[in-house]
C-alpha cells in the first residue's frame, strides 16, 4: 500500500522534509569521504537516520524516478546503510526502529 504522501507537497512541512533529507545526505557524503567520525555520528544518530530515512524512503524513490537521477540522495541511503548495519550489530535482538 502506497502511503500518504502530500506532506512532501504542503508547503508548511516540505521545507522540513527538504532540510532533513539535504542534512543527511551531506553528512553521508562527509561520512564515506572519511570527513567525519561514522562510530561517533553513529553512536548518537543511528536511531534518528534509521527512523528519517523510513520515513522519507518512498517520497525520495519517487523523486528519483520523476526526476530520471537514480543517485538522487545516494549518500542519505548510504547512511541508512551504514545505520543498520551499526544497530543490527549494536542490538541483535531488537527489531531496527520504525516511524510511529
Amino acid at each position: 500500500m502506497k502511503k500518504e504522501l502530500s506532506e512532501f507537497t504542503n508547503a508548511r512541512t516540505s521545507a522540513y522534509v527538504n532540510i532533513v533529507r539535504a542534512d543527511f545526505d551531506q553528512i553521508g557524503a562527509m561520512i564515506k569521504n572519511e570527513l567525519l567520525e561514522k562510530q561517533t555520528f553513529l553512536d548518537v544518530y543511528a536511531n534518528t537516520v534509521l527512523l528519517c530515512w523510513k520515513s522519507l524512503e518512498e517520497h525520495i524513490q519517487d523523486e528519483r524516478v520523476k526526476r530520471n537521477y537514480p543517485t538522487y540522495m545516494q549518500f542519505f541511503e548510504y547512511l541508512y546503510e551504514e545505520s543498520k548495519t551499526y544497530w543490527q550489530q549494536k542490538y541483535p535482538n531488537q527489531d531496527l526502529p520504525e516511524p510511529t
